[in-house]
């Protein structure tokens, strides 16, 4: 062996180097495998860097939800609290309120006894007056009937009062003075036409239509029913009714509308 060649390595060392390559060789097909399967973290990981706008718009839509669902599970907690609150000063209020409308009741019902008290007083200061003496108290007189319409026609009392109003007022404005001693009943007509003398004294009963009565004395019969009737300077005399039918109201009612030199009573 010549004396420049180097010397062979023991064979310890041989097998050491084969064993450290052997260990690189495993090292770097491990490397292989994880390189080409990665690890669910890992791949994890490599999803977020590739979808970072994806997850941004995901994790904003979220937070938007969480908010609109609190903002509206707070509006329903406000409305559910605000409810039980309106509640609660209804039930608190309740009895003060039912005393206000009682008192109002009462209220209404004291002004509507006076103004048919002031129109009795009335009538009986001007009932026994001369018809020309009753003519000077014709505006006094108007001014009572708008007066006593409007007091609730429950009020006791208030018929009466308003028939006897209707008639003196009637007698202060009509231009009929002497009467007539014969009285003519007139009973279901409709559409005839009544050419009475001045004067007349008519009593309407049953069922009258479309007529026309001037300067007459016009007598009620409680139970009449009047449909397009028209009285032009009438004295008008209702009957002595407490409880007056629902017809003769109606009638009474129209009459304390108008100003009773020219009245139609549209239906009763």
């Amino acid at each position: 062996m010549s004396a420049l060649a180097p010397a062979p390595p023991p064979p310890e060392t041989l097998n050491e180097v084969s064993r450290t390559i052997r260990e690189l060789q495993d090292a770097l097909e491990r490397l292989d495998v994880s390189i080409e399967k990665p690890s669910r973290s890992a791949k994890l990981s490599l999803w977020l860097r590739g979808n970072r706008n994806l997850v941004s718009v995901t994790a904003l839509a979220l937070f938007l939800g969480l908010a609109t669902g609190t903002y509206f599970l707070g509006v329903r907690i406000y409305k559910f609290a605000g409810v039980k609150l309106d509640s609660h000063v209804t039930t608190a209020l309740d009895p003060v309120s039912k005393q206000i409308q009682a008192a109002q009741a009462d209220t209404r019902r004291i002004e509507g006894m006076l103004i048919v008290l002031q129109s009795k007083v009335l009538i009986q200061q001007l009932a026994a007056l001369p018809q020309l003496q009753l003519r000077e108290h014709r505006e006094e007189l108007r001014e009572a009937r708008k007066f006593l319409a409007t007091a609730n026609p429950e009020t006791p009392g208030f018929w009466p009062a308003t028939f006897q109003l209707i008639t003196l007022l009637s007698r202060a404005t009509s231009a009929v003075e002497v009467e007539k001693p014969k009285e003519i009943l007139i009973s279901d007509i409709s559409g005839v036409p009544y050419a009475g003398e001045f004067g007349e004294r008519i009593l309407l009963a049953g069922q009258i239509r479309n007529a026309v009565f001037t300067d007459a004395i016009v007598r009620l019969d409680p139970d009449v029913h009047l449909e397009n009737v028209t009285f032009i300077d009438c004295i008008i005399i209702f009957p002595d009714a407490p409880k007056p039918a629902k017809s003769l109201r109606q009638i009474a009612s129209e009459f304390l509308s108008s100003d009773l030199l020219r009245t139609t009573i549209h239906g009763s």
